[in-house]
């Protein structure tokens, strides 16, 4: 723990307003993940560290800090990360002169076990009697995002019923912008019916018509923490030994796409990833046949 008096802008401030900003734009995983990084600050007595004085050494300290209470090293990682851009943008802003703090500090994300499923583990997924209402709608909302291309949890809590059109859908990913493309197979059209709420301009009973972007930030976080719980209960009752999340889906997707042959371009595109060099080639060229062949695939893979 380092003591310093306080002079000037904080390493802190700047997290924390980035927090805000992500939360005032509805991005709630990036808004909590800033919200974490200040919680470690404070915790390890870095809470009034001025920019002036964020060096390598305090930054170094303050990952000793954080792996000895025992977090993950990808964890880590990605706080520092997000700590470094904070920095980076007092830099940008002519707050503090680049004395680079992070030069040697390690903010690459490390191997994992893979989080994905198989299509067996899917199918007990799908098939699973459940009578507890909050489950199976977890359920309902993991096998949407997975028959919807491996979409990401936060991406499907913004559709609207007015983005559906001819059984198909456009949307921005919130986390880079780029504009994808799917095509509703059966499976996810039924659980949009099922789900359907009368008066909610939204696809999906996600969020309850926020008044304000703190407000949603709150309820997606809340919704979010529930189906994840329930989902590890369903795992635990199909005997599936992973934490299961919705990010999951995600990998599932994916892994199961690859498994069927898919072109990596195609399952690049229909991620929405930008920043695979190949992506980048093949998206302007890609004919939107592809990405359907690809959805209705591995939607089929699992019934």
């Amino acid at each position: 723990m380092r003591k310093r008096k306080k002079k000037g802008k904080t390493l802190l401030s700047m997290v924390l307003r980035l927090a805000e900003e992500n939360r005032d734009q509805g991005k709630a995983s990036s808004y909590r993940g800033y919200m974490a990084v200040s919680r470690q600050l404070k915790k390890h007595g870095f809470e009034e560290l001025p920019l002036a004085d964020t060096d390598g050494l305090a930054m170094a300290s303050l990952q000793s800090a954080m792996a000895a209470d025992g977090l993950n090293p990808n964890t880590i990682a990605c706080y520092m990360r997000k700590m470094r851009h904070a920095y980076f943008v007092a830099v940008e802003k002519k707050i503090v002169k680049d004395a680079r703090p992070f030069a040697r500090i390690h903010t690459a994300t490390t191997p994992t076990v893979k989080r994905s499923l198989l299509p067996e583990d899917m199918k007990r997924i799908r098939l699973i009697p459940l009578k507890d209402p909050s489950m199976a709608f977890a359920r309902d909302i993991f096998l949407f995002l997975y028959y919807c291309q491996g979409m990401s949890f936060v991406d499907a809590s913004n559709l609207l019923k007015t983005d559906v059109c001819n059984e198909s859908f456009t949307f921005r990913r919130q986390k880079t912008g780029q504009l994808i493309y799917v095509k509703l197979p059966p499976q996810a059209r039924e659980i949009i019916e099922r789900l359907s709420v009368k008066d909610s301009p939204y696809l999906l009973p996600i969020l309850d018509n926020p008044a304000d972007a703190e407000e949603k930030v709150r309820q997606l976080t809340a919704v979010h923490r529930r189906i994840n719980r329930n989902l590890k209960r369903i795992a635990k009752m199909a005997d599936i030994p992973v934490n299961l999340t919705t990010y999951v889906a995600r990998h599932t997707w994916a892994t199961a796409a690859y498994w069927c042959g898919i072109a990596v371009s195609v399952i690049s595109a229909s991620l929405g990833h930008t920043s695979e060099r190949t992506t980048r080639i093949y998206l302007a060229d890609l004919d939107p046949t592809a990405i359907e062949t690809a959805t209705l695939t591995v939607a089929n893979l699992i019934d």
